[in-house]
């Protein structure tokens, strides 16, 4: 399977997404983007 990179659009959907779910604060949303990173880090490349 293709690793395909977190874009930006990515990050926002990601983020709206659980602030529907719970109430999200500015560091949550930092926690999301450093969490999408690491992710993104560890992800197989080719």
């Amino acid at each position: 399977m293709e690793s395909l990179p977190i874009t930006q659009n990515d990050r926002e959907n990601l983020a709206q997404f659980l602030g529907n779910l719970v109430d999200t604060s500015i560091l949550l949303r930092r926690e999301i983007h450093d969490f999408l990173d690491y992710c993104d880090l560890m992800a197989p490349k080719k």
